[in-house]
């Protein structure tokens, strides 16, 4: 059995969320990348997302300063880019746009801008969002999608991300009775493999991400 950290509520091992109150119960260690429960990462022993945004690890010396969330954040980002970790959410309170510059954290990882990674801002429905997946999809390439939160009261976009963030075999769907052209006026497929990398910024708290998104947040 597994108790939820939120309400305190027993839940199968297995459980990835609790039937109680829906809080998610493993999290995927920012470090090695192994999902785990509770505080700290079973694996390497590190502070879990969880533990760090919600100021539980009881030492001082694991809360991290802004520097050091900085280079997790960079770090992060690479693997995604190389594809060797899957996409990912950042969520509030830890929300690292409000915390400091996502081009920096990425650019001290040695990654740059318009090479290895773009940001899209305002991106606010599913056929935008398709498209700008369906454009920069190439391996290699981190898709940063911020400022997008409109994007999580929509169905249609919430699948696409669902499909996207996937730990293995990320697929891009979606269908309209017009669907989006790509850059050189060309209609887009209603499906495509998703080799690029997608890290999605939200302004919005855990509790407030649809729950078949909560999954695939990282809180560094």
């Amino acid at each position: 059995m597994m108790q939820c950290s939120n309400c305190q509520s027993e839940n199968d091992a297995d459980a990835k969320y609790c039937a109680a109150c829906g809080q998610v119960l493993k999290f995927v260690c920012l470090h090695c990348g192994t999902e785990s429960s509770g505080k700290f990462c079973g694996k390497c022993g590190k502070p879990l997302p969880n533990a760090v945004a919600t100021g539980q690890t009881g030492s001082k010396e694991n809360h991290e300063n802004a520097g050091e969330k900085l280079r997790q954040v960079g770090t992060y980002a690479k693997l995604v880019c190389e594809g060797s970790k899957p996409g990912c959410i950042f969520a509030a309170p830890m929300t690292i746009a409000n915390s400091f510059s996502i081009s920096e954290a990425f650019q001290g990882a040695t990654l740059a801008r318009g090479e290895d990674f773009e940001i899209f801002k305002g991106v606010a429905s599913a056929g935008s969002l398709y498209q700008v997946l369906y454009d920069h999809n190439r391996p290699g390439f981190l898709i940063v999608l911020e400022g997008c939160d409109a994007l999580l009261k929509n169905e249609a976009a919430i699948n696409i991300l669902q499909g996207v963030l996937k730990p293995e075999d990320a697929v891009a769907a979606f269908s309209a009775p017009k669907m989006p052209q790509d850059r050189d006026g060309d209609t887009i497929p209603a499906k495509f493999e998703m080799v690029a990398g997608v890290i999605f910024v939200s302004q919005s708290s855990l509790d407030e991400l649809p729950v078949v998104l909560k999954s695939r947040v990282l809180e560094p």
